[in-house]
């Protein structure tokens, strides 16, 4: 009798699932990352978490205190009832632990997703972080940010904007693929590189400057960008593209604005010379932090409400807002 007792127990035993978490507090998981740190993981299922959402800075357990420095790899994956989610200061890293790699996927799929903060102190974020995040409309990223992985917004349909920091260099393939939404993206004066496919599908986006620091811009970065009609390059030195970077796109209706000293070499290199290239004096405009009252124009006169960084027209003279 005593061994059909054991036996059953063991089975049972064996049929419960393991717990894919070290410790749980206040309705979180967390596995820990050191003698000192934790970062935030999934419960045993992904969609677990749902409604909004604080991250603490610090948690308590076993009388020890632990920093929390991360979000997991997959930690909010397919967490349909997430609505919106703030994450303290010290967070380093969503995805993995910061400066060794980072994992990805830990927002995506939700869905109903429509508000994040990010901290001041984030660093890396990883592949996949908001692919499919259908409802997110906006989002701020912090000037500690280095990195943003592969597909980190792909499928974000309803991002309408977006300001990349000076601390981000590179744009990573596949970045904003499909965000249908977007119409506006202001690149950093740092970018030097943008990856295959960054913005393939972007069918709303219908104007982008690129920064005089630009250098190369991958195979397919802005396939089916089927809206764009106006492109300011500031660089003199021709970024080097290939010949698909641009594939789709309506050249006949698209008006290239390049230094009026490099307008022949535009004219002369592929695929740049489909462009209908028009020179401008992008020098001597005066770098200014903010525009006030808050209103300009773009360089086609269009009145543009609460400029962020790019050039416009304020009172009657070229201006570089940083």
């Amino acid at each position: 009798m005593r061994t059909k007792l054991l036996t059953l127990l063991l089975c049972l035993l064996t049929t419960l699932p393991a717990l894919a978490f070290d410790i749980q507090i206040g309705g979180i998981c967390y596995n820990f990352t050191s003698n000192s740190t934790v970062e935030v993981t999934k419960y045993n299922d992904n969609g677990s978490y749902r409604g909004s959402i604080t991250i603490p800075a610090v948690v308590q357990y076993d009388g020890k205190t632990y920093s929390v420095t991360g979000i997991g790899g997959s930690a909010f994956q397919d967490c349909t009832g997430l609505t919106s989610i703030i994450l303290p200061n010290s967070i380093t890293a969503i995805g993995g632990i910061a400066g060794m790699g980072v994992s990805g996927g830990s927002f995506a799929g939700c869905t109903n997703l429509t508000s994040i903060t990010l901290p001041d102190s984030l660093v890396d974020m990883g592949n996949e972080t908001f692919t499919g995040c259908t409802s997110l409309t906006s989002i701020t990223l912090p000037n500690s940010l280095t990195s943003i992985g592969n597909r980190t917004f792909e499928d974000c349909t309803s991002l309408t904007s977006i300001t990349l920091p000076n601390s981000i260099t590179y744009i990573s393939s596949s970045a904003f693929y499909r965000c249908t939404g977007l119409t506006s993206i202001t690149l950093s004066n740092s970018i030097t590189d943008i990856g295959i496919g960054a913005f393939y599908g972007c069918t709303g986006l219908t104007s982008i400057t690129f920064p005089n620091s630009i250098t190369y811009i991958a195979s397919e970065a802005f396939k089916g960008c089927t809206g764009l009609k106006e492109i300011y390059c500031e660089a003199e030195e021709l970024p080097t593209c290939r010949n698909d970077t641009f594939y789709n796109v309506d050249y006949a209706n698209c008006t290239l604005y390049v230094p009026t000293v490099a307008v022949e070499y535009y004219r002369q290199t592929y695929p740049w010379s489909r462009f209908n290239i028009v020179g401008y004096d992008f020098a001597g405009m005066a770098e200014v932090s903010s525009v006030s009252p808050a209103v300009a124009y773009d360089l086609q006169g269009r009145r543009v409400s609460n400029p962020r960084r790019g050039i416009f027209i304020v009172n009657g003279q070229k201006q570089r807002l940083n």
